[in-house]
């Protein structure tokens, strides 16, 4: 996958499903919000989880160091996590417990930070030692910083995240095996509230754009495609009403056309909602080709 491809995929809402999921046994507990502004001028965090119910430990290595507030950056394959990248995202928690209505509301025994990367920062870690920053792996993937600030600072590493764990985390990464993706197929189908179903969808589409190559051989299963198309079957619907949007005839058969080649959709429903033959669909299909 080239960098413009990368580039090209919305990395983050997926990262934002993932996390959802990852934490979904303590979603009464915590609420998510994304691009949490810090000002009236656009300074915003990528996510802001704010924990309920503080007086009990998440039993869960990512938010095991939670507390009231937790504060999000993520970057996706290609972004870089730099020591200036590291920097700001402590000026944002500095900035977001200034922001309090009255001294002190929010102390900082009150904060976390946690940096999402796929790949291990080294250059990062290297200037973090230099700077007499402490580096702890205190879990596969996961890195406790110590030495720079008295909040509690953790950096996931999710290509090295157990592989009995975390999956709706790292599955949002190039190069992911088959057998994840069957997994977090065969997981999320049990999902059966609308936000869980949401969020695996999320997770599922970035994990497809991705992942082309995996996806197409996966799609050729007779059980997998199946569980694909009910998986994503509120985004099937969705692009289709985005091509009636437009009001031609052109933009509805360039949904269906991409739907099914990317094995959303069967041939004879697609015909159907274009109001063509099959033959005539195929047809149609294979001038743009």
């Amino acid at each position: 996958m080239t960098g413009t491809e990368r580039k090209k995929i919305q990395w983050h809402p997926g990262f934002y499903g993932g996390i959802e999921l990852d934490l979904r046994d303590y979603k009464d507990d915590l609420v998510f919000e994304t691009e949490h502004e810090l000002s009236k001028k656009p300074i915003r965090m990528d996510l802001l989880i704010i924990y309920k119910k503080t007086d009990e430990e998440i039993n869960n290595s990512i938010g095991r160091i939670f507390r009231k507030y937790n504060i999000v950056e993520y970057k996706g394959p290609g972004d870089t996590l730099s020591i200036d990248v590291f920097y700001k995202v402590i000026g944002y928690a500095g900035l977001f417990k200034g922001l309090g209505k009255k001294v002190n509301e929010i102390p900082a025994s009150e904060l976390t930070i946690s940096f999402f990367r796929y790949s291990k920062p080294v250059k990062l870690f290297k200037d973090l030692k230099n700077e007499g920053a402490g580096i702890e792996n205190v879990s596969p993937g996961i890195y406790y910083i110590s030495g720079i600030l008295n909040i509690p600072t953790q950096i996931v590493v999710m290509s090295e995240l157990p592989q009995n764990a975390h999956l709706a985390l790292r599955i949002l990464s190039p190069g992911i095996s088959e057998e994840d993706i069957r997994d977090f197929i065969g997981k999320a189908q049990n999902y059966k509230e609308p936000g869980d179903r949401h969020n695996a969808d999320a997770v599922m589409q970035v994990c497809v754009s991705a992942n082309t190559a995996a996806y197409r051989k996966i799609r050729e299963e007779e059980k997998m495609c199946e569980a694909l198309r009910e998986l994503m079957k509120d985004e099937i619907q969705a692009e289709f009403d985005r091509g009636h949007s437009v009001g031609r005839q052109e933009g509805i058969l360039s949904t269906l056309y991409d739907l099914v080649k990317d094995g959303m959709l069967e041939i004879k429903d697609a015909a159907r909602k274009a109001g063509m033959t099959e033959a005539a669909f195929i047809a149609g299909m294979k001038k743009l080709q």
